[in-house]
């Protein structure tokens, strides 16, 4: 099911998923309402509805944390990929300044690194994601730079400063990496618990069509945080998968150049 909405566009997913869950709630809700009215009295009334503002209001407080720290990773990850693709602008430029034959194939080589990663994705296909065409390509950058014999200062500092460039590549591609493992996140899990037993607390509230009408505004509303906390889970695939512009803007860039 988790990958499912996954594979599912945007707009498509959310309206499912939230009446998987308006459904879900609902049905909790009579169903508990139906088992325990004939037991229900003003006492289990008065502590039900206390406990149901309360329990709803953890987790509200759960889920506005939850989404707030994952739309900083999410951006983290978009900023670090606008990072790569900048120091290697950053490794181009000095290259050119660099000048000479080894120069010019290693520039050749930063564009198929380009290449690469537009290519294979951000998840690669190999079964061992540090052996993929990308960071084979990486290595050969990272060993022709070392490999590099400087004849002047600049050419001493220039080398210098693309190393650091590549360094900080490396680190970049890493965060891309690190984010391929696909795992349901374990608000999903607490926030489904979370929601069965406020709507169990709920049942003390006897239904009508004025209840269950506020009940599904709430349970939709919850929702539709709990859908987007899945899809921001995994920044790398799914409907709100962060796309290339970064690369796709260098690709054009070496184009013109040829």
């Amino acid at each position: 099911m988790y990958s499912f909405f996954l594979d599912t566009p945007l707009i498509t997913g959310l309206v499912l998923f939230v009446l998987m869950v308006v459904a879900f709630a609902v049905s909790v809700y009579l169903i508990s309402h139906r088992l325990f009215k004939k037991y229900l009295t003003k006492e289990h009334e008065r502590a039900g509805r206390v406990l149901f503002r309360t329990s709803a209001s953890l987790l509200a407080l759960i889920l506005s944390f939850t989404f707030a720290n994952e739309r900083i990773v999410y951006y983290q990850i978009k900023d670090a990929l606008i990072s790569e693709a900048t120091h290697l602008v950053d490794i181009y430029v000095d290259l050119n300044a660099y000048g000479g034959q080894n120069a010019e194939t290693i520039k050749d080589l930063l564009v198929e690194y380009v290449d690469s990663v537009l290519e294979e994705g951000w998840i690669p296909d190999s079964k061992s994601l540090f052996d993929t065409k990308t960071t084979e390509t990486y290595r050969q950058i990272y060993y022709s730079l070392q490999d590099l014999e400087p004849k002047s200062p600049q050419q001493e500092y220039l080398k210098s400063a693309m190393l650091e460039d590549v360094d900080f590549l490396s680190n970049y591609m890493q965060v891309r990496i690190y984010q391929t493992r696909q795992s349901i996140p374990q608000v999903f899990i607490t926030s489904a618990g979370g929601l069965f037993i406020t709507m169990i607390l709920f049942a003390v509230y006897r239904p009508d069509r004025i209840t269950i009408f506020f009940l599904a505004l709430y349970s939709g509303f919850i929702g539709t945080i709990i859908y987007f906390l899945i899809v921001m889970s995994q920044p790398l695939q799914g409907p709100m998968q962060i796309r290339a512009e970064p690369f796709l803007i260098l690709k054009e860039a070496a184009e013109l150049r040829q």
